[in-house]
């Protein structure tokens, strides 16, 4: 009998991924939500700084995403994966700030919130490399450029990207295969990076 089992014998061990339709115990739900920040926070925080080109309303933006997340946790059934439902969330949290074309501060968290640690150290891409690939995607169609900043900027697999987009880790694939070469063009036309003879 482990010490945990000694102190409460009816312990049961905490279950961290709810299936579908099911409702985690208010202990489960914050070490599930906790795994969640540890999982995905750097992503997020990457996600917003290739968006935004700024780390501290990435920050904020990282916060206000989470923040979103744990008051929406009920939303969440198990149904689809944390990372879909959590990546849904990021998009609107990105698209509200874009919408109110002004910084904001992210809501005073409340105490119910578990703590949350502020995401480690975000890259920082030189600022003209930065810009001059952010101009080269916004030459490619919308299709493409969720593609590449999912797996490319954001590191996730063609399937967890395919999960996200809901079509075929083939198709994904096909996609990034194809920019790859007006993305070279235009990379090297900027002074980025050698021509390929």
């Amino acid at each position: 009998m482990t010490e945990a089992e000694q102190v409460n014998p009816t312990t049961e061990p905490v279950r961290t991924t709810p299936q579908a339709g099911e409702r985690l115990s208010e202990d489960d739900t914050r070490v599930w939500f906790e795994e969640l920040m540890k999982t995905y926070g750097k992503r997020v925080g990457s996600y917003f700084l290739y968006r935004t080109g700024d780390e501290e309303g990435a920050r904020d933006l990282v916060i206000e995403t989470f923040f979103r997340a744990w008051r929406a946790r009920e939303s969440f059934r198990g149904e689809a994966k944390a990372s879909t439902w959590l990546w849904t969330i990021a998009r609107r949290t990105l698209a509200a700030y874009y919408e109110n074309k002004t910084r904001r501060s992210p809501e005073v968290l409340t105490d119910e919130m578990p703590d949350m640690a502020a995401p480690e150290e975000m890259p920082v891409v030189e600022r003209t490399t930065r810009q001059a690939l952010l101009d080269c995607l916004e030459t490619l169609n919308e299709r493409v450029q969720r593609s590449a900043e999912l797996v490319w900027v954001l590191g996730h697999s063609y399937v967890e990207a395919a999960q996200i987009m809901e079509e075929s880790a083939d198709s994904v694939r096909m996609r990034l295969k194809r920019a790859r070469s007006p993305l070279q063009r235009c990379l090297t036309e900027k002074g980025i990076v050698g021509s390929q003879a």
